[in-house]
């Protein structure tokens, strides 16, 4: 298996706890946004090679942080959020 980003493709490193080979099957634990990207599984034997991609997309709830989470402003002043 390896991994694409940004034009950069990686062998993927099953020797760690965040993905696991098992059976050919790629598992990704605790998926991350920055596991997006593409997913690549190559196979070679006697009769030739083969491959192919995968793309996935982590979608993550949105979260706004404002500070100060409370303002005062002036009548006819400008607030600036």
């Amino acid at each position: 298996w390896y991994f694409r980003k940004d034009q950069r493709e990686e062998p993927i490193d099953d020797l760690s706890n965040h993905y696991v080979i098992r059976d050919g099957c790629l598992i990704i634990q605790g998926v991350q946004e920055i596991d997006s990207g593409s997913y690549i599984c190559k196979a070679s034997n006697a009769e030739g090679t083969a491959s192919m991609e995968i793309r996935l997309s982590v979608s993550a709830p949105l979260s706004v942080h404002v500070q100060p989470p409370v303002q005062t402003v002036d009548l006819g002043k400008a607030a600036s959020l």
